[in-house]
């Protein structure tokens, strides 16, 4: 139903100012806002309290996040725009996640990368239980119950995945930065409560991590999402790394289903998440990789956009790097590919890289 000219001028008063660059500013037109504005979605989650960290904060390359799973069916003129934008021309109007994935069809088959360049391998990916907001809108008392839930589910997993729970509030200090200087444990978002996304309130209450004996398998609870399920390996085998997150991930839905719960999932967008840039498969696969020669050429960049994976430094995407030569390398898309598709995707790309990074070492021209 086409909206009045009072209901416009209406909605007008509480339009906001969109003074960032981002995809939200790109996509908010006041006709749209004017239409959901006023929709809440059966948690109280409003437009408004989905795009104000885009609103209030410069540099933030999506501008939204994500209340609860609702809001990607009932805000969905504003989300699915962005997301066809963000996630390359993948529209959630006329496709579906689940007609191009079912499963991870298929077996990842891949050779060990080579260590004189790579240091390390992971595989990561968001879940969140249907039916609970999620951390960005979440109370205190939701926030809980997910912990409660998730570590009474850590406790089904098999022995070598199985491992202890430590809540970030009973943590020392030198603990908690030991862990995250050595990637297992994830920063604090006190550091980042500009952003005024939500993720931060009350930190630490309610959030952790699990962590098995060996420190290849973790699973992080309430941190941007409810659960990120993490395999990470030192060397360049990033087909055992895979193969560990993906028995992990299906013991834990199948102990998620056992007590009465689910993953948040639909067909139009697979796997829902806080944030709308990591829904699909929902997995960042990365490798840590030493291009010193093939970092300073001026093509960098380029070849990186061609080959379709985004970079960071070693610390991560907030932090700047300890070790400049060193690069976290991943998968940029996420949705309407399959999991094997992605870990396939990103060995291709880091062997590719290496080869160029060896051909700049014998001062050859560079190819590719």
């Amino acid at each position: 139903m086409a909206l009045s000219v009072q209901e416009i001028e209406q909605a007008k008063q509480s339009f906001p100012v969109l003074k960032h660059d981002n995809f939200l500013s790109n996509h908010l037109t006041l006709p749209v806002y004017a239409a959901l504005y006023k929709k809440k979605t059966s948690n109280g989650v409003t437009l408004d309290s989905c795009i104000q960290t885009g609103v209030d904060t410069p540099g933030l390359q999506f501008g939204m996040v994500v209340g609860d799973e609702e809001c990607y069916t009932l805000f969905k003129d504003i989300f699915y725009p962005i997301i066809k934008d963000y996630h390359g021309n993948f529209d959630p109007a006329t496709e579906s996640h689940a007609d191009h994935v079912r499963e991870s069809v298929g077996v990842v088959d891949v050779k060990p990368l080579d260590t004189k360049y790579v240091k390390s391998v992971r595989v990561r990916a968001g879940r969140s239980i249907s039916g609970f907001p999620f951390p960005p809108s979440c109370t205190r008392a939701q926030r809980r119950e997910v912990e409660s839930i998730i570590v009474g589910t850590l406790k089904n997993l098999d022995q070598d995945l199985a491992g202890s729970y430590h809540s970030m509030e009973s943590m020392e200090p030198s603990e908690i930065n030991r862990l995250t200087q050595e990637h297992i444990l994830f920063s604090n978002l006190s550091d980042f409560s500009f952003r005024n996304d939500g993720l931060a309130r009350d930190w630490p209450d309610a959030r952790g991590i699990m962590m098995n004996k060996e420190q290849d398998f973790f699973v992080w609870v309430n941190e941007g999402d409810h659960m990120r399920i993490i395999s990470m390996q030192s060397g360049g085998d990033l087909k055992t790394c895979f193969e560990t997150w993906k028995q992990g991930e299906k013991q834990l839905e199948t102990a998620m289903l056992n007590a009465g719960y689910k993953f948040a999932w639909n067909k139009k967008l697979g796997f829902l998440c806080a944030r709308a840039s990591n829904i699909g498969t929902s997995m960042r696969c990365s490798v840590h990789v030493r291009l010193p020669n093939l970092s300073a050429h001026p093509q960098f960049e380029e070849i990186l956009k061609k080959l379709g994976v985004a970079k960071r430094g070693n610390h991560g995407e907030y932090r700047s790097s300890t070790e400049p030569e060193l690069f976290d390398i991943s998968n940029i898309k996420k949705l309407g590919i399959s999991e094997v598709e992605i870990v396939q995707q990103v060995h291709e790309s880091v062997t590719k890289l290496i080869e160029m990074e060896q051909q700049l070492e014998e001062g050859k021209p560079l190819q590719f």
